[in-house]
């Protein structure tokens, strides 16, 4: 009977639906600012990538003994244009 009795009390001071009012809108702020933070561009990744990708094909046809030099350019900014890591 008492626990009642101060639920009854503490939901006259509080509004649960303030509460939960309160809580969705920061948890809202909270995600927006997630989602602003895992956005990113890759236009750079990818403009990197192709740019290495050329030098690998003159290196290919030119030097074909030193093509495997812009194999971790290559690859790496297109792992990263993919969003691989």
């Amino acid at each position: 009977m008492e626990s009642r009795f101060k639920i009854y009390l503490w939901s006259k001071f509080i509004d649960p639906n303030k509460i939960y009012c309160i809580f969705a809108t920061e948890f809202n702020k909270y995600k927006q600012s997630i989602q602003m933070e895992v956005q990113t561009n890759t236009k750079k990744y990818w403009a990197l990538f192709f740019l290495w990708f050329a030098i690998l094909i003159v290196l290919l046809f030119v030097y074909r003994e030193f093509f495997w030099l812009a194999l971790p350019g290559t690859l790496t900014y297109f792992a990263k244009a993919m969003k691989l890591f």
